[in-house]
């Protein structure tokens, strides 16, 4: 069996806005049998970047191979290609989604689901929790809430979906609902008093049986990051996810001696290597890779079994397309120390759910596990073919 034709798209997703493209691989073999992957660049500046790199990839070092060798196609990916020792995002976006492509293939060839292939299921079910509180919940338009009583409503509308767990950005923006490019060291206490309140109104309205996640894009200096957690320790936070600049571990060692709630992150980080001083040092009490991002189905296994030895959990980062969805249940499915995985509200609306035949969404918070072979999934040609694609052969 080799590979001979890669389909790359760059999705125009229906409905969404211009900064939404989710990037997609379909990798075709000689026998019939393709799988499919994606770039976890479906947002942010980059994507056309990661599409570029995959037909790069796929022209020189895909065609002829056998898709079953995933692990030796990994490391020529890694170590022929000059730029696969340094991290970042494009590469790494691109390895990703070739590998849960070659894992979809080898599942679908053996009849069984991927994560049967990773040593078989640990949990029965996948929980999710719903994020984020500050964009609104549900299929409509996202919002731009800053005010206590939308974010609490939204809250409760989360709730009554199933979910006993969300997650919310109270530093995103200002008391006005304008966007917050940085928070340092100076800033005002009336400030932190706006965010603080913001976290104090989705928990009163989930109540003490809530799971509260606090995000913070690294958008905040140590100073600010740990006064504003000073504020919020009275709200008992399950994590404070990515509160400082995460490409040096000092300023995350200093912010876990300043405060008692746990700190979570890792969505940025490319390889077990990036994630080891992290884990090694217990930075972090929740590592959370992005299988699009981190190395693909592959990788993702290995660094959920990394953060183990050290005893810490995982879970996955979901803030791409219904693939990146699909392949972070199977990781999370083969993870002993998975918790729970993140379910973005743009994943509920028609035009994501358009892009594949079969469209995973929990129930009443909990994901059913994938049981179909490979990912489960297959593009939906009637959409993805309406967006620009380039064909390697």
């Amino acid at each position: 069996m080799k590979i001979n034709k890669a389909e790359i798209f760059e999705l125009a997703v229906p409905g969404e806005p211009k900064t939404w493209h989710p990037v997609v691989i379909r990798i075709h073999t000689d026998e019939g049998v393709s799988g499919v992957g994606e770039a976890g660049l479906a947002y942010g500046c980059g994507h056309s970047g990661a599409a570029g790199m995959l037909a790069n990839m796929a022209e020189q070092f895909l065609l002829g191979k056998d898709p079953r060798r995933i692990e030796e196609i990994w490391n020529i990916l890694q170590t022929q290609t000059f730029w696969g020792y340094s991290p970042g995002p494009i590469f790494y976006a691109a390895i990703s989604a070739i590998d849960i492509a070659l894992w979809d293939i080898k599942g679908k060839l053996l009849g069984q689901p991927i994560h049967q292939l990773l040593g078989g299921p640990c949990h029965d079910s996948i929980r999710a929790y719903a994020s984020q509180v500050q964009f609104g919940w549900g299929a409509g338009e996202e919002q731009k809430y800053h005010q206590p009583e939308d974010l609490a409503r939204t809250t409760r509308a989360m709730i009554e979906d199933g979910y006993d767990c969300v997650k919310i950005n109270p530093v995103r923006y200002d008391k006005d609902g304008n966007f917050l490019p940085h928070l340092g060291p100076d800033i005002p206490g009336s400030t932190l008093d706006v965010m603080a309140e913001r976290v104090r109104a989705v928990r009163e309205a989930g109540g003490r049986d809530l799971d509260i996640l606090v995000e913070h894009n690294s958008r905040c200096s140590v100073e600010a990051a740990s006064r504003l957690a000073q504020r919020l320790e009275e709200f008992d936070c399950l994590y404070l996810e990515e509160p400082v600049h995460f490409m040096d571990p000092s300023l995350t060692r200093d912010l876990k001696e300043r405060t008692r709630i746990p700190l979570a992150g890792g969505e940025r980080f490319y390889t077990r290597w990036q994630f080891l001083p992290y884990l090694r040092e217990r930075l972090i009490s929740l590592a959370q890779p992005d299988v699009c991002l981190a190395g693909g189905i592959t990788e993702t296994k290995k660094i959920c079994d990394l953060a183990h030895i050290f005893g810490i959990q995982v879970q996955m980062h979901v803030c791409g397309g219904p693939v990146c969805v699909a392949a972070s249940l199977h990781v999370a499915a083969a993870a002993v120390n998975y918790v729970f995985q993140e379910h973005f509200v743009r994943l509920l609306r028609p035009g994501n759910r358009s892009l594949v035949l079969e469209d995973y969404q929990p129930v009443k918070g909990y994901f059913a596990l994938p049981d179909k072979p490979g990912l489960g999934i297959e593009l939906n040609d009637d959409v993805v073919n309406r967006s620009p694609k380039k064909v390697i052969s």
